[in-house]
Formats: structure tokens, sequence, C-alpha cells
């Protein structure tokens, strides 16, 4: 697993734009024999987004659905949902991370920048004003952190409460 993940890291640090700049810096008599698989940022987003991501089957009893159709927690996750569609940012829903074999961690959305080919997972935090919820919050931040999601660099947060709602 630790050489998977140093494996990831060094592959985060890649530029894309730079591996076309190599191939067409390559003499042509090299590039016969080469055939790069340099998808543009739409179609390394279509594959990103055709991902069969395992999601999250709790229990949800609610009425909210996306524009495109997914039944989703609460209204706040609709108008994120929502958002993020119409700007165009691919996201899967609640997919599934596991940890180790008996712990996993479910983020309302995984999304994608898709310049820089990065994940970003976003977690919303809709209750803000119950102090037993916000324990548990910060324990979700405390363990996204420990896994190497790191907020405000590869992990995003929103939040609200009663008085200050998601609009």
């Amino acid at each position: 697993k630790k050489a998977v993940d140093v494996c990831i890291k060094k592959l985060e640090k890649v530029n894309f734009e730079d591996l076309s700049k190599i191939y067409n810096d390559f003499p042509a008599e090299l590039k016969q024999y080469i055939k790069p698989h340099l998808d543009d940022d739409e179609q390394y987003a279509a594959k990103w987004q055709a991902r069969n991501y395992a999601t999250s089957r709790r229990e949800n009893d609610t009425e909210n659905y996306t524009s495109k159709g997914e039944h989703v927690r609460s209204k706040s996750e609709v108008i994120i949902a929502d958002r993020l569609h119409v700007l165009g940012i691919p996201y899967h829903y609640e997919p599934i991370f596991r940890i180790d074999e008996n712990d996993y961690l479910v983020p309302d959305f995984i999304i994608l920048n898709k310049r820089t080919r990065k994940e970003f997972l976003l977690e919303h935090f809709g209750l803000m004003e119950k102090p037993q919820y916000c324990l548990v919050a910060l324990s979700k931040i405390e363990t996204y952190s420990r896994e190497g999601y790191i907020l405000g660099k590869n992990f995003l947060c929103s939040f609200e409460s009663k008085n200050h709602p998601l609009k």
C-alpha cells in the first residue's frame, strides 16, 4: 500500500500539458514507434465520470432530487450537485473509499478539476447549530486529515445552520 501511495503522490504532480510537450519534442524517428494516449480535458472528464464508484446505500427517505435525477439526502446537497452540474464540474455522489478492512470514508461528493485532473472530496455540514453535530463534523475532518485529505488542498467543506442557510 505504501508503494502505491508513493506512486500516486508522484503521479499527482504530473502536469499533463508537459506530457504533450514531451511527445511533441520527440524526434520524428522516435514518434513512429510511439502511440501516445493523451486525452484532452473533456475526454478525461468523461472517462472519470463513467467510473463506477461504489456508493453509499444508506437509508434515504427524502424527496430531494437533483436536476440529473439523483436522489440525495438534503436540499443543500441538491443545490451543491446542481451547481456543480451547471458549472460542468464532474462529480460522484457519496462514493465509498476503503481505509482498511473495517473502515471507510463516505464524503458527500468527489469532484474533478478537469484542467489539473485532481480530485477533491467535498463534505457538506448542514446542521451546525447542533453542538453534537459540530463534534461529529470536527471528528470527520480529523479523520479525513489522517487519511491525507487536507482541508483546502484536496478536501473542501461547506457549512450551514438554520440562521445561515446555503443559498
